[in-house]
């Protein structure tokens, strides 16, 4: 047998011996629990996940006895009470990292605090209204993922001190209506769902100024934002791995117009890498010139809302990445020109402009 042969086949003998030590290792510290049948783990146990159905789950009392988690996880928000029994276990594991359970009941909360070495945490679809102040204690938490808890109301006001949280899930939280103060300590933090702009000092927008921020934002409460050196500090311009941004004025009365609010949309002008763009109840009467002279190029979605006093629009068709356009609530447009459609080669147009 050549020597080539004879590698190979040691190599091959090596890979299977490989395989069959991670599956051994997987068979101790993995297990997934599924509703309906008997729960037996290892005590050695460190990753579990469980889906949770109408059927009835038999959980072996072994199952308490473990002290070894270092991430759980759960498939469903059905049958809740058998979730209810396994929080003694989850609760008491000292070393957990990952708490993925979304549907998370309001008795929870009060015990997080003692999962001190929690890395990832998701509480999302919630009913949650008010995220206790003792979660601050999480110091070692780099993803908190709040997505959806639509009766959020508040969020604790020394999140500035979980100085290593990189993530920020709000998306959909309708009822918050601030933010913490100070979000701008949190210098590690790159992605945040949904800002809320407020008046005072440590809730204004220059909060996100140093917050080299990704992914999608949502910017609401722009109402409170007066002046375009204020709007300019948010560093909207400076956020390169910023690919989607939501700029939100309050629903109101078009006659109770912000002060300055054509400069200050102006002065949130995004990187040019943005890739989505949409701007709600805006009351001014026309675009800023970054929307005119179409320095965007990389645009590939744009939704109007609601911008009831602007006359025309911007010359959209000729921003060649263009796909999706989508206009309502623009009553006071009088016509759309040659400007606007340029070599439009959009594969969307949708919504109700007001052209007559």
């Amino acid at each position: 047998m050549s020597g080539r042969n004879v590698l190979g086949n040691i190599t091959c003998k090596m890979h299977d011996l490989m395989h069959d030590l991670a599956q051994f290792i997987m068979r101790i510290e993995c297990s997934t629990v599924k509703s309906g049948k008997e729960a037996k783990v290892s005590k050695r146990i460190r990753h579990l996940s469980f889906t949770t159905s109408s059927q009835e789950t038999s959980w072996d009392k072994d199952i308490y006895k473990v002290q070894s988690l270092r991430s759980c996880f759960r498939t469903s928000s059905d049958h809740i009470h058998q979730y209810k029994s396994l929080l003694p276990l989850i609760l008491k594991q000292k070393y957990l990292r990952v708490w993925d359970f979304e549907y998370v009941v309001e008795e929870v909360l009060r015990s997080i605090i003692n999962l001190k070495h929690l890395r990832y945490l998701n509480m999302s679809h919630s009913g949650i209204n008010i995220l206790p102040e003792s979660t601050t204690c999480l110091l070692n938490l780099k993803v908190l993922k709040l997505d959806y808890c639509s009766s959020l109301r508040e969020l604790p006001n020394g999140m500035k001190h979980m100085k290593n949280l990189k993530y920020l899930g709000l998306t959909d939280c309708h009822s918050l209506t601030r933010m913490p103060k100070e979000m701008g300590q949190l210098t590690c933090l790159r992605s945040l769902s949904l800002f809320i702009a407020g008046k005072e000092d440590g809730y204004q927008i220059n909060e996100l100024k140093w917050l080299n921020l990704r992914g999608a934002l949502c910017l609401k409460g722009l109402d409170n934002v007066t002046n375009l050196m204020d709007a300019k500090n948010a560093n909207l311009i400076g956020k390169e791995n910023l690919n989607s941004a939501s700029l939100v004025w309050r629903r109101d009365d078009t006659s109770n117009i912000p002060a300055h609010v054509e400069d200050v949309l102006d002065g949130l002008q995004p990187h040019l890498n943005l890739k989505k763009l949409s701007i709600q109840h805006y009351r001014g009467s026309k675009f800023p010139t970054w929307m005119e002279d179409l320095l965007l190029q990389n645009l590939v979605e744009i939704s109007l809302e609601d911008c009831e006093r602007c006359e025309h629009l911007p010359p959209l068709g000729k921003l060649s990445f263009l796909k999706d356009l989508f206009i309502r609530g623009m009553a006071a447009v009088k016509y759309l020109g040659n400007e606007f459609y340029g070599d439009c080669n959009f594969i969307s147009i949708i919504g109700e402009i007001g052209v007559v």
